[in-house]
């Protein structure tokens, strides 16, 4: 499902030259609007209706294995798939003619032409495979988290942000996005725990975020300026 609805995003920009953080905000808010459809009506029953409705609970046999027994939802099988999904990726695009197409149309949409690469087709893979590896984190959050989907008003956006904050941090590398992502979690959790034990907002977790991409911005705004000055 996730390949598919990203793929919609990807077919806009490479027929229609939508750009794809447009097209797929947009897509965001009819996610939401089929997927409150869906719980308040086809999956309603032995769930919970309502403003954050929620589907029954998973079967026991269809959860994700627990990793270690004292980390109860935290730590589960899905870790391992993570870890593999990196390799994979990673594999991928150092390895692979598809990977080195994908990385020639994101550095140059018309030197890729020229030589010859079919950049409609990458952009509309590229994206797709991008939403199934976002369908499978989601999958391990049902299946290995909370064994049951719930909506949350504003969820979407919030972990949409995480992911290109992620990205960035981990210069567009597989392996560096890992370790990112466990930055990122580590702050999460950590700024929950501080709250409840301590007086200090969780707020101050997002503030230690956004000084994280300031700084990464600026890393790249200093490197066009010397550039620049050495070209002169």
């Amino acid at each position: 499902a996730g390949l598919v609805w990203a793929a919609i995003a990807g077919v806009l920009k490479a027929r229609l030259g939508v750009h794809e953080v447009i097209s797929t905000i947009m897509l965001n808010y009819i996610a939401i609007n089929v997927e409150l459809y869906a719980l308040n009506y086809p999956l309603k029953e032995g769930g919970i209706n309502g403003p954050n409705p929620q589907t029954p609970a998973v079967f026991e046999s269809a959860r994700l294995m627990h990793l270690l027994p004292s980390t109860n939802e935290a730590l589960n099988f899905g870790f391992i798939i993570a870890l593999v999904a990196v390799v994979v990726v990673w594999f991928v695009f150092e390895k692979t003619v598809f990977g080195y197409e994908i990385k020639a149309v994101g550095n140059n949409i018309t030197v890729s032409e020229n030589a010859g690469i079919n950049v409609k087709r990458i952009m509309a893979l590229s994206l797709g495979i991008s939403g199934a590896l976002a369908g499978l984190a989601g999958a391990e959050r049902v299946l290995g988290g909370v064994g049951q989907f719930t909506y949350k008003q504003g969820l979407i956006a919030s972990l949409g942000f995480d992911g290109i904050s992620v990205a960035l941090l981990g210069k567009n590398n597989p392996f560096g996005a890992l370790l990112a992502a466990i930055l990122f979690a580590a702050l999460r959790v950590g700024g929950r725990a501080m709250q409840f034990n301590t007086t200090v907002p969780s707020q101050i977790v997002i503030m230690i975020q956004a000084i994280i991409i300031l700084l990464i911005a600026a890393e790249n705004m200093f490197r066009i300026v010397i550039k620049k000055k050495k070209g002169a």
